[in-house]
């Protein structure tokens, strides 16, 4: 069951990552279910197996949210299945 906005309806972002800012073309970019856009990107982060990014930006699919953020770094967990 994909996350709940504030609406009681499904949020899906846009979320891309770049390794390198400032860059034409990001890195990674996937649509993802989550419940806010920093969750967004932190799952596209782990799922892509990268800890630190230079940039991050997630967009909700109908506009009404951008998020965008420099120098996103994520935490390691011993034994966790993702990064």
């Amino acid at each position: 069951m994909p996350p709940v906005g504030m609406l009681g309806l499904p949020q899906v972002f846009d979320v891309a990552l770049w390794l390198v800012w400032p860059s034409l073309m990001p890195d990674y970019v996937v649509l993802v279910p989550a419940s806010s856009p920093f969750a967004a990107v932190e799952f596209v982060m782990r799922l892509c197996r990268v800890r630190v990014v230079a940039h991050a930006a997630a967009a909700s699919c109908d506009g009404s949210l951008v998020y965008s953020a420099f120098q996103v770094k994520v935490i390691v967990e011993r034994g966790s299945m993702f990064v």
